[in-house]
């Protein structure tokens, strides 16, 4: 189904721009953070098809009600839309402000090498809380997935901790950078951190 395809490649896409990230946090330059950047837009773009999509299959059902009834996987509610536009928006402004630390023109000092390390753990284990969302997607909420992303989330929520603590003691320019992106990552990982009925998803075996 068009809708549920769309709806599972929220969180894939989320994962692999994550990982993308994490994995050239440490020696990242304008150019690549510009390639992020420009990621993170075209998330908003499939969410924007998501929208499309719900209509067009809200206008099938209308004019085609046997469909419903041959429908084997039952797509998210929009809650699942709300969740994925949320994660999508912070992951645009944490690139642009990767982006801004990266570029001669803006002048905004890149943040210190051991809170890029922890920045990195940081967005590892998120993507991985992603990527986890990608399973429940696929196949519902079960014990498996559920302890994967509660395990994502709390390394994730360790590494914020390590990477707030490098606030202390820089200079204004440099606490200022470090600080956007700190504030960035705990939005973002507030927003992975829905209750189950809040994504939308059945629990495994539900009817």
């Amino acid at each position: 189904m068009h809708v549920n395809r769309l709806a599972c490649a929220l969180p894939r896409d989320c994962a692999r721009l994550l990982r993308d990230i994490a994995d050239g946090m440490e020696d990242y330059d304008a150019q690549w953070a510009e390639r992020w950047h420009r990621s993170a837009q075209d998330l908003l773009a499939s969410i924007s098809q998501l929208y499309v999509g719900r209509g067009w299959d809200s206008e099938s059902f209308r004019l085609n009600p046997g469909h419903r009834l041959r429908r084997t996987t039952p797509a998210p509610s929009t809650a699942w839309d709300i969740v994925w536009a949320r994660v999508s928006n912070r992951l645009l402004a944490l690139t642009l402000t990767l982006w801004e630390t990266a570029s001669d023109q803006r002048g905004l000092p890149r943040p210190p090498l051991r809170a890029l390390e922890d920045l990195g753990l940081l967005l590892s284990a998120a993507a991985e809380a992603c990527a986890a969302d990608e399973a429940i997607m696929a196949h519902g909420w079960g014990e498996e997935q559920r302890d994967r992303r509660n395990t994502a989330l709390a390394d994730a929520h360790r590494a914020l901790a390590a990477v707030k603590e490098h606030l202390h003691g820089q200079a204004p320019d440099v606490g200022a950078a470090l600080g956007s992106l700190a504030a960035d990552c705990h939005a973002l990982l507030d927003d992975l951190a829905p209750d189950e009925g809040d994504t939308g998803v059945r629990p495994t075996g539900a009817r």
